[in-house]
Formats: structure tokens, sequence, C-alpha cells
């Protein structure tokens, strides 16, 4: 009986050591899946931190806006401030609204420029625009806006070896351009307006115009833009329709035309082939 009883006790000490045991290990394995689930997040944050997310710099690199930053700058106090940049970042224009004075930013070097300070922003790059090997820059600029019309000249700053010549052609001078090279003929009873390019091939292009009121005369003064791909600048523009006794273009169906704006040695401008609608992607944008 004794003996039974003995064999009973050490087989309820085996079974209570083999528990510990199984105890001890649930614990450790615990601690190893907690440790291992510490160190996943701590990988998946450092995951989160390495991947470049999303900024409205690389929206940027397609140019549907200007790349800008508000800054505060100590020297300026509360002025309101605005950093625009080229695509690449190299180079940057600094409005100061308050002031309205603009200063165009390169590396260390600093150079003032007057420009519009109208609200929607300008756009800079910096490249060489008659092929003498020095760096000039082009200054998209917005020159008004309002309801309905937008227009954007172009600035030319020229390398001159100690300084930099200024040249300006505003929207109206750019517009003119587009009128001499688009002329159009209107059919009254079918409001057809038939749109002919002047291009080293000629194109002809067809829209349908409201019949609901008499066409006037069509322009291209109210929208002009002008936005910069691979360093050249382009103008895009919609035909605006004046109709009698309505004061305002309309623009439902619209001709929209698109040209890479050409600088010639004597740093004058013209519009390689006009392309109706043909808008690059780069440079297509809705205000």
């Amino acid at each position: 009986m004794k003996k039974i009883f003995r064999i009973l006790i050490i087989t309820a000490i085996l079974v209570l050591a083999g528990c510990g045991s199984r105890d001890e290990q649930a614990d450790k394995e615990t601690e190893t899946d907690r440790g291992y689930a510490v160190e996943s997040q701590g990988e998946t944050k450092k995951e989160e931190k390495d991947t470049p997310k999303e900024t409205e710099q690389t929206q940027e690199e397609v140019g549907k806006e200007p790349v800008e930053d508000i800054i505060e700058d100590e020297d300026d106090g509360d002025d309101y401030i605005v950093m625009y940049y080229s695509d690449d970042r190299s180079v940057a224009l600094k409005i100061n609204y308050t002031k309205e004075t603009a200063v165009i930013i390169d590396g260390n070097d600093r150079f003032p420029v007057e420009i519009s300070m109208a609200p929607y922003g300008p756009y800079i790059e910096k490249c060489d625009v008659n092929d003498d090997g020095k760096d000039d820059y082009l200054i998209a600029e917005c020159e008004g806006n309002g309801t309905g019309f937008c227009v954007y000249g172009l600035c030319i700053l020229k390398n001159n070896g100690s300084d930099y010549d200024f040249y300006r052609y505003d929207g109206n001078f750019l517009s003119d351009l587009l009128k001499e090279r688009i002329s159009y003929s209107y059919d009254n009873d079918t409001g057809e307006v038939t749109f002919t390019i002047d291009n080293e091939k000629p194109l002809t292009y067809k829209k349908l115009t409201n019949t609901d009121y008499e066409l006037q005369d069509v322009i291209w003064s109210d929208i002009i833009k002008i936005r910069f791909i691979d360093k050249k600048p382009y103008i895009l523009a919609p035909s605006g329709y004046i109709y009698k006794d309505i004061p305002i273009p309309d623009y439902e169906g619209s001709l929209d035309v698109t040209a890479l704006i050409d600088i010639n040695s004597d740093l004058s401008v013209s519009l390689k082939d006009i392309l109706p609608d043909k808008i690059p992607q780069e440079a297509d944008d809705t205000e």
C-alpha cells in the first residue's frame, strides 16, 4: 500500500514538473513572439519612413501647378513670402507679396527681377535659350486673372556675361501670334466654325458652337497660359466665342491649341506648329 502511495506521489511530482516546463516554454515562446512583433512593427515604421510619400513636389514634376513653398524669413518679419521652384528645384523665384519684390535664387547668387504680382504664381526655369553656353532664365508670369480670364506672359533673362538683359513678351503679343496663324469661317445655319491653322502643313479643324446666338468674332486673348516642358516654353489657349449681345467670351465647344514658343538667336520669339486639341499631358492645366 505504501509502495503504491509513493508511486502516486512521484507521478504527481513529475506531472507538475512537466506542466511547469510547458508554462515556461510557453512564456518563452510568447516573449519570442512579442519580440518578433515589436521588431516587425519597428521594421514597418522604418519602411514607412524610408518610403517617399507622394508630395506636391512630385506631382509638380508634370508641371500642373507652380512648385511653391510659403516661407517665413526672419529678415522680413511677417511679410507674405512664397518660393516658386523650377521643376528640378535647381533655381527658385522668391516673391515678397507684401513688399512686391521678386528675386531669383540660384545657389548663392541672387538676381532682383521685376515681374507681375498677380495671384496665380509664376513658373521659372534655367536653361540656355540661344545655345551660347550661358545659363539664362525663363519666367512665365501671370499678368492678371479673374472670372473667365487668365493671362500669362513670357520673360527672358539673357546672360550677357556680366549681367542679364530682360525681355518681356506679354499675353497680348502672344495672342496676336496665334491670331495671325489661325483664321476661321462660320456657317450661320449649322453653327459650325471652320478653323484653318497656318502651319508648315496647314490644318483644318471644325467645331460646333451655340446656334442660339449669332457669332460675331473668335478671340484668343482672354486665356493665355505658358507652361514649361523639358525647360521649353509652351503656349496654351482656347478659342473664345464672342456672340452678339453677350459681353463675355464663351468657351463651350472651344478649340484648344498649344505651340512651342521658339526663342530665336536675337531673342525674338515665334511659334512652332500650332496643334489643335493636342495639349501635351505635362502642360495640361485647368484652373
